[in-house]
């Protein structure tokens, strides 16, 4: 029996809202580019739309080719925006630097998933990496914490309802420098992680088939 709980951080890390003004490459501005792109979606009757990010906390981006070398602020998120009208699923992606073409693109498979567990993904909540230790005979609770860690997360918006979820891939971890986390099984059988591995796999697959034009902000 667990009689109470500590906190225990060994590296933590948080973010700070900084009103960056005109800084075109921080991922504030390019979050309320998203934002603005998915308001104009609305306005026009669009009302099932998925967006999607990939981002490492504490990380360099490193660009694969020297011409899409941009200097940005903070973290660099590719974010995919998936939806859906008349029937047709379509894709594009923004980034701190650049804006994306539209495709089409075959995508039911995503789209069914989450009907098929909107009502679980609705509840659903990751839980930071824990474990149990024993001090005077006693077991007790601790947390970690790292600065540096791949996320993924989705916010669907669907008939005027949204859902979201936010993976830090360390959470997801079974164990730890030789500590096991006590929260690997709840993490790793959320409904929602069905999502994010699907939408990891179309936007891998499309980044791979270099399907998506860019243009330079």
């Amino acid at each position: 029996m667990i009689e109470k709980i500590k906190l225990f951080i060994i590296i933590s890390v948080s973010f700070i809202s900084i009103s960056y003004g005109q800084d075109t490459s921080s991922y504030q501005y390019l979050d309320s580019l998203v934002n603005d792109y998915v308001k104009r979606m609305q306005a026009n009757n669009i009302d099932t739309i998925c967006v999607y990010k990939e981002y490492c906390v504490g990380c360099v981006y490193i660009f694969d080719d020297e011409n899409d070398v941009c200097n940005y602020s903070s973290v660099y998120v590719p974010t995919y925006i998936f939806w859906k009208k008349q029937g047709i699923t379509y894709l594009t992606k923004k980034d701190n630097c650049f804006d994306y073409a539209t495709i089409p693109m075959d995508s039911l498979n995503l789209w069914k998933l989450f009907l098929k567990y909107r009502r679980q993904i609705k509840k659903e909540k990751t839980k930071i990496f824990e474990y149990i230790a024993y001090k005077n005979s006693k077991k007790e609770k601790y947390f970690i914490m790292i600065d540096h860690s791949n996320h993924k997360s989705f916010e669907i918006m669907i008939d005027g309802e949204i859902f979201m979820l936010n993976i830090d891939e360390f959470d997801m971890t079974k164990e730890y420098d030789g500590l096991k986390n006590i929260n690997y099984q709840h993490n790793n059988k959320l409904k929602g992680k069905i999502i994010i591995d699907e939408l990891n796999a179309i936007v891998n697959q499309i980044e791979k088939q270099e399907l998506l034009t860019k243009f330079r902000r």
